[in-house]
């Protein structure tokens, strides 16, 4: 997890997660080159007392062949489980905003928090934001449609 803007000392805390095939940086850039959760959203917050900004990179090459990858969505959020549980400022409250396939392990997150019975961590948590997460699955298109895709663009 990296820190991308440090509010307040005792200021609430927003992690974003990264969508597929890209980071916790290159999802958050707008086309100027903009990283918006650092450049942009911190100056809402002024009056406020500021919000510390996080980002949470994950492997997750869903086209690559590459055996080692934690590419389980469960290990994936034990790893988060257990480096959230390693960080000082685990008291304070904080949003969890999710892109694409970031919303989906941060549902699983929870649910091994909600297992653990960690309460603590879930009284902290004031809010969960989901765009463009496909809760309901994924249209998976047909290869055919695919490779046509490809070769006629």
């Amino acid at each position: 997890m990296k820190l991308v803007h440090e509010g307040d000392p005792g200021s609430s805390e927003v992690i974003f997660f990264h969508g597929v095939n890209s980071d916790g940086e290159k999802a958050f850039t707008n086309e100027d080159g903009v990283l918006w959760i650092k450049d942009l959203l911190p100056q809402q917050f002024v009056d406020d007392g500021g919000i510390s900004i996080w980002s949470y990179t994950y492997r997750n090459d869903l086209f690559s062949t590459n055996s080692n990858l934690p590419n389980s969505i469960k290990a994936q959020a034990k790893s988060l489980f257990d480096e959230i549980g390693l960080r000082k400022a685990a008291t304070k409250s904080f949003v969890l905003v999710g892109h694409s396939y970031g919303g989906l392990l941060i549902k699983q997150f929870l649910l091994l928090l909600a297992e653990r019975e960690k309460r603590d961590c879930l009284n902290r948590l004031k809010g969960v934001v989901f765009y463009g997460t496909p809760h309901n699955g994924a249209i998976s298109w047909p290869v055919q449609r695919i490779c046509c895709f490809l070769c006629c663009a």
